[in-house]
């Protein structure tokens, strides 16, 4: 036992110089340069991860200093850099990249960061905009059927209802599709919370909601790249699941005006950091509108029907701004703005 501690204390004695600086910046893989002292933002786990894989924290154990990824959760926190390229660093991440040392507020122990391969994947919050003060809300699908049904003056149907009770209580809605009796008992409920939703919503609010978009190549005469809605008739509707969005004035938001310097950041960053040099032309916008009370004229189309195919799904609308980014979060990874 006495030797175990004797181990323990001579091997935690060794760590605390270990990152004893050995850089005051490392250069981030979009050309930006980050310096002691600077503050970071943590950003998200990974989709279905349980850890951030590319931060991770000592633990002392009784065989030395081992590093582990974050379990913790510590979305959008923001961290102070420490140290930059510690001596140790190729012992954690084993690639040559750079690791940065951040103190993260509230988190008692010290996090090393493989920077590039933390921003591409999500972890480290990068170009973060900070959308906790702003005076818009996120249209739930709820939202979007009450409006839908109340704008285009649509009858409250079984189906409906039907919607509005898989998107409430899942579980409900299971068992009204295999006993009508359930949905009997459940239908006057729910008939009532829609009629309410409709007869309260606000058209005078900022509304936003996160879509997919197609980004082309920077024009470099213009400073910035063509963008555009992507998904089925996208040239004349943001598509949403299960709605679609009419908006006025869409010709006004379709190229995203970046400086060049700008720009070549975000091309680094949009190729993460493989060596391909590919770079996606899907990029995500988070879209601010003011919706219209009013049954939308649809666009003609010679083939289609389009009365018959969207009239139940259409919502007029009148887009304020567009934030384009490369991640999907819409949260960060910001490219710029459209207004």
């Amino acid at each position: 036992m006495n030797r175990i501690l004797f181990i323990f204390i001579l091997a935690w004695t060794f760590y605390v110089p270990g990152h004893a600086q050995s850089q005051d910046s490392v250069q981030v893989y979009d050309g930006t340069t980050l310096f002691t002292g600077d503050t970071i933002r943590i950003g998200y786990k990974g989709l279905n991860n349980e850890k951030y894989w590319e931060i991770q924290e000592p633990t002392m154990t009784e065989f030395g200093v081992r590093y582990n990824p974050v379990k913790a959760n510590l979305d959008l926190k923001t961290a102070k850099v420490i140290d930059c390229n510690p001596k140790n660093a190729d012992k954690i991440f084993f690639n040559g990249r750079p690791v940065i040392v951040v103190s993260a507020d509230g988190y008692p122990n010290e996090l090393y960061v493989n920077i590039d391969p933390a921003i591409a994947r999500g972890e480290i919050a990068w170009v973060y905009e900070d959308h906790t003060a702003e005076n818009a809300t996120e249209l739930t699908p709820e939202l979007m059927l009450a409006c839908c049904i109340r704008s285009n003056n649509l009858p409250i149907t079984d189906y409906v209802l039907q919607y509005l009770i898989k998107i409430k209580d899942k579980k409900l809605y299971q068992a009204c599709l295999s006993d009508e009796f359930e949905y009997n008992k459940a239908k006057p409920e729910y008939e009532k919370m829609l009629k309410d939703l409709m007869a309260g919503f606000d058209f005078s609010k900022t509304y936003y909601i996160k879509t997919d978009l197609s980004i082309d190549k920077y024009n470099f005469q213009d400073n910035g790249y063509p963008v555009d809605f992507y998904g089925s008739h996208s040239q004349y509707f943001i598509p949403q699941p299960d709605f679609n969005f009419l908006p006025t004035n869409r010709e006004h938001f379709k190229f995203l005006p970046v400086s060049p310097s700008d720009g070549e950041k975000a091309n680094k960053r949009r190729k993460g950091v493989s060596s391909t040099g590919y770079i996606p032309s899907l990029a995500y916008g988070r879209v601010y509108m003011k919706l219209l009370d009013k049954r939308m004229e649809l666009p003609k189309n010679e083939v289609l029907n389009m009365e018959r195919m969207y009239r139940q799904s259409v919502i007029g609308a009148e887009i304020l701004k567009m934030e384009v980014y490369d991640c999907p979060n819409c949260e960060y990874n910001l490219m710029g703005v459209i207004k």
